[in-house]
C-alpha cells in the first residue's frame, strides 16, 4: 500500500506536460499553410459529384456486374474496376492496393481555391497534369486528417488526380470533397464546428477568468488547491474541444501534431481528475486507490510514447483508449465521492458528486447515440459537451466558494509600541512562566523526580507560544495544539492541586489554526476555575459531526454573562471564536450558566485534506 504525496504528484504531472510540449515541438509540427486571402464570406462548394474511380477489387459480383455493362466478359485475372462516384462513397478495394480518382480542376478566377479532403489513417497525393502538387506525411498514416491543398489560376480546366493507399481493411471510405476560397473554408469549417469551438472557448475562457482570481487570492495553497486543479481540468476540456473539430486540424495543417495533443490532454486530463476528486478524500485507502489509478495513467503515457517511437501505436487508437480509460475512472471516482458522502458524511461532496452523475448520464446518452446512430455528425458530441459544462460549472462553484470563503479579513493593527509590546507579553504568558520555573527550582531543590517533566511542560509551553507569535493562524494538526494545551494545563496543575482535567478526543486526524484552542482552555481556567478556590475540571472533547470535526472546551467554573464578552486583548473569547470563522469558516457555540459552568463548541468544516484510517471511530454527534 502506498501514497503519494502532493509534491510528488506536482512533479509527476509537471513532467508529463514538459514532455507533451516537447514532444508536439519535435514530433507534431510538420508544415502550415499560408496567409489567409481575402475575399467573400460565402460557402464552400461540394465538390463530391463527378470522380472517376480506378482500383482493384476482390468483389466478385461488382466486377460481374461491371464487365457485363461495358459488354464484355468477365476474366478472373482482371480485377480493375473504373466507375464515376459520388462521395461519400465505400469502395471494396483489394487489400493494400490505392485508390485512383480523377476530376477536372474548378475553375479558380482571381483568388486561390483551396480543395478540402478528409482520410482516415491512408496515405494521399495529389497530382496535376502528372505535377505533384500535394502529399500528406507519413506520420499522418493512422489517425483522421484533413488535407488543404491550394489550387492556383494556371489549373483551370486541367485534371486532378487523387491517390489515396494504405488500406489493410479492405474497404475505402471516402469523404465528401469541398472547393472554395479561405474566407470560405474558414466559415465552413465554423458553420460544422460551430457547438465544438463555442463550447471550447466557454470552457477556456472560464477557467483563464477563475485562474486570475486565483492569482489574486490570499490565501495558503491548502485552502485554494481545489479551485487550481479545477482550472486545470478545465481547460484541458476546452482545449480538447478545439482541438476535436475540424478547424484546427485544417487551418494550422498539424494533422498528426494534433493528435498527439487530444492524446496526451486526455491522459493529463484524467490525472487532474483523479486530483480534483482527491482534494475531497480524507481516507487512505480511497488516496491509495486514487494514487493508484494516477499511477496507471502515467505508465499508460509512457507506454504510448514508447509504442508510437517504434511505431506500434498510433495515436487515435491512444486518444480512444485514454477516452475510454477517463470515462471509467470518472465511474470510479463516482461511486469514492458516494462512498465518502454515505458512509463518512462528508456534505462537501454533495455537488462533485452530482456533477460526476450528471456526466455519467450524459456519457452514457452519448454513447447510445453513437450505437444507435440517432446523430447524424458524430464529431459532435452534444451530450457529453453538455455534460462536460454542467460538471466543470459545478466544480468551479465549489473552487471558487471555497476559497473565497477562506479570504482572511484584515483584523485590526496595534495603534503604537506600548500596545504591541503588551499583546506580545500577553501571549507570552510571562507570569505563567515565572511562576513554572518557580515551581521547578523548589522541585529541584527537594530532590523530586516531577522536575524533569515540569522542565519538559515548561519548554513545551515556551516552544509553542513562541511559534504562535511568528506564525500565528498557521493551520497546523490537532495534535500539535493539543501538546500545547497538555503542557498549559501541566503547568497549573503543579501549582492548583485543586484543577483536574481529562482528554475525549475520539478523533485527532485534523487540522485547526495555532493558538486558538489553548487560550480558550487558558480562559477556563483564569476565569471559570479560579473563581471556584482553583478547584475544578476540564475536559477537552473531539468527535465527528455531520458538518465537520466538532471541538469541546468544558469546564465546571462559575460560568458568565455571553453578552458581557469583550474584545479587549488578542486572547479575549470573542476575538479567537472571530479568528476561527475567518481562517477555516468554523461554527462556534457558547453556552454558560452562572455556577454550572461552560461548554465552548467549535465545528470546523472539512476543508482540508485531513487524512483518517477507516477504523477511527466515525460515530456522529448531535
Amino acid at each position: 500500500m502506498f501514497r503519494l504525496e502532493e509534491r510528488q504528484l506536482h512533479i509527476l504531472t509537471g513532467l508529463v506536460l514538459i514532455a507533451t510540449v516537447l514532444s508536439f515541438c519535435l514530433l507534431g509540427i510538420n508544415r502550415s499553410f499560408g496567409r489567409n486571402s481575402t475575399g467573400r464570406l460565402q460557402e464552400m462548394s461540394d465538390f463530391s459529384d463527378g470522380w472517376i474511380c480506378t482500383y482493384r477489387t476482390n468483389d466478385l459480383n461488382r466486377l460481374e456486374e461491371y464487365h457485363n455493362a461495358e459488354g464484355g466478359d468477365f476474366a478472373a485475372d482482371d480485377r480493375n474496376l473504373q466507375e464515376v462516384n459520388t462521395f461519400p462513397a465505400v469502395l471494396p478495394v483489394e487489400k493494400n492496393q490505392p485508390v485512383v480518382f480523377f476530376h477536372i480542376a474548378p475553375e479558380t478566377g482571381r483568388e486561390s481555391q483551396y480543395l478540402l479532403f478528409q482520410t482516415d489513417g491512408q496515405h494521399i497525393q495529389v497530382s496535376v497534369d502528372e505535377k505533384v502538387i500535394y502529399q500528406s506525411s507519413d506520420k499522418e498514416s493512422g489517425v483522421t486528417a484533413y488535407h488543404l491543398i491550394p489550387l492556383s489560376a494556371e489549373y483551370n480546366d486541367a485534371v486532378i488526380k487523387v491517390q489515396i493507399s494504405g488500406n489493410p481493411d479492405g474497404r475505402v471510405k471516402i469523404n465528401p470533397i469541398y472547393t472554395g476560397t479561405k474566407n470560405q473554408l474558414i466559415v465552413h469549417l465554423l458553420v460544422r464546428d460551430g457547438i465544438m469551438v463555442i463550447v471550447g472557448l466557454i470552457l477556456v475562457g472560464a477557467a483563464v477568468f477563475c485562474l486570475l482570481i486565483y492569482g489574486l487570492l490570499q490565501n495558503t495553497w491548502s485552502q485554494k488547491r481545489l479551485l487550481l486543479y479545477v482550472i486545470l481540468e478545465g481547460l484541458g476540456f476546452g482545449l480538447l474541444f478545439l482541438l476535436k473539430g475540424r478547424t484546427m486540424a485544417v487551418l494550422s495543417g498539424l494533422n498528426y501534431g494534433l493528435w498527439l495533443l487530444r492524446a496526451c490532454l486526455c491522459i493529463l486530463t484524467g490525472i487532474l481528475n483523479l486530483m480534483v476528486i482527491r482534494c475531497f478524500v480524507r481516507r487512505k485507502k480511497m488516496l491509495t486507490f486514487l494514487d493508484t489509478g494516477i499511477l496507471i495513467y502515467l505508465v499508460f503515457y509512457i507506454s504510448v510514447m514508447v509504442l508510437q517511437g517504434f511505431s506500434l501505436i498510433n495515436f487515435s487508437t491512444a486518444y480512444y483508449i485514454g477516452c475510454g480509460m477517463f470515462i471509467v475512472c470518472h465511474a470510479i471516482c463516482t461511486v469514492v465521492l458516494g462512498t465518502a458522502l454515505s458512509r463518512y458524511r462528508q456534505k462537501d461532496c454533495v455537488i462533485p458528486l452530482t456533477g460526476s452523475v450528471i456526466i455519467l448520464l450524459c456519457a452514457a446518452m452519448q454513447f447510445v447515440a453513437v450505437l444507435f446512430h440517432l446523430q447524424q455528425d458524430m464529431q459532435n458530441m452534444w451530450y457529453l459537451m453538455s455534460g462536460l459544462i454542467i460538471y466543470e460549472g459545478f466544480m468551479l462553484f465549489v473552487g471558487l466558494k471555497q476559497a473565497l470563503r477562506l479570504w482572511p479579513e484584515k483584523t485590526e493593527e496595534p495603534d503604537n509600541e506600548d500596545e504591541i509590546k503588551a499583546q506580545l507579553i500577553e501571549r507570552l504568558n510571562p507570569n505563567l512562566i515565572f511562576a513554572a520555573l518557580h515551581s521547578l527550582q523548589n522541585l529541584i531543590a527537594a530532590g523530586s523526580e516531577n522536575s524533569i517533566k515540569m522542565l519538559y511542560y515548561i519548554s513545551v509551553y515556551l516552544r509553542n507560544n513562541l511559534n504562535a507569535l511568528q506564525k500565528a493562524g498557521e493551520m497546523i494538526p490537532f495534535e500539535e495544539e493539543l501538546e500545547h494545551i497538555i503542557a498549559y494545563l501541566q503547568l497549573q496543575k503543579m501549582r492548583n492541586i485543586g484543577l483536574s482535567f481529562r482528554f475525549e478526543c475520539k478523533i485527532k486526524a485534523f487540522q485547526i489554526p495555532r493558538h486558538t484552542l489553548e487560550p480558550i482552555v487558558e480562559n477556563a481556567v483564569k476565569y471559570g476555575i479560579s473563581g471556584k478556590d482553583n478547584k475544578g475540571n476540564v475536559v477537552i472533547r473531539t468527535y465527528l459531526r455531520a458538518e465537520g470535526y466538532a471541538v469541546q472546551i468544558i469546564d465546571d467554573g462559575i460560568g458568565f454573562d455571553k453578552e458581557q464578552l469583550t474584545r479587549k486583548s488578542p486572547t479575549a473569547l470573542l476575538n479567537l471564536l472571530d479568528q476561527l470563522k475567518v481562517i477555516c469558516d468554523a461554527r462556534t457555540e457558547i453556552i454558560s450558566k452562572s455556577g454550572k459552568g461552560t461548554v465552548v463548541t467549535i465545528v470546523l468544516p472539512m476543508l482540508e485534506n485531513d487524512i483518517m484510517d477507516d477504523e477511527e471511530n466515525m460515530e456522529a454527534a448531535d
